[in-house]
């Protein structure tokens, strides 16, 4: 698919981080999605058993998951772990895992069309392609 940055294949599912026009995803192959750079993972919160991925506008179920896959995924997607619903919304460790360097190496071959998303939609989080740039920035002087 043309705007997917990331596949992360799995026996119990299937999620690919794709670039929406409101910013990056991360999707469940086939079904919903999710801000990455505002995603968090939790465990056990009220009316919600079993662990599962949230964002300030919704959320996605990982019961199919095994404990080890729903680690893939968080190390995948740079999931932090929300320890309880009054705990603070940690910090989104997504600008260091390898789902953004997936999305690094989507914007610098679809430069255009990431800049033309960014300026048409409101962006979830609203700095995700600056972050993107400035990653590549840096790879581009380590060269």
């Amino acid at each position: 698919m043309a705007n997917r940055f990331y596949l992360l294949t799995m026996a119990s599912g299937d999620f690919e981080g794709m670039v929406t026009t409101d910013g990056p995803h991360l999707k469940v192959v086939g079904g919903d999605s999710l801000a990455v750079g505002e995603a968090y993972l939790a465990h056990d919160f009220p009316s919600h058993p079993g662990w599962w991925v949230f964002d300030l506008k919704g959320h996605i179920a990982l019961s199919t998951l095994t404990e080890k896959e729903v680690g893939v995924v968080a190390e995948a997607f740079g999931l932090p772990i929300r320890t309880g619903p009054t705990a603070p919304i940690p910090d989104s460790l997504f600008w260091t895992s390898p789902a953004f360097r997936g999305l690094c190496d989507w914007v610098r071959h679809h430069k255009t069309r990431a800049e033309h998303q960014a300026q048409r939609h409101h962006q979830r989080p609203p700095y995700w392609l600056a972050m993107c740039e400035a990653a590549i920035s840096v790879q581009d002087d380590e060269a």
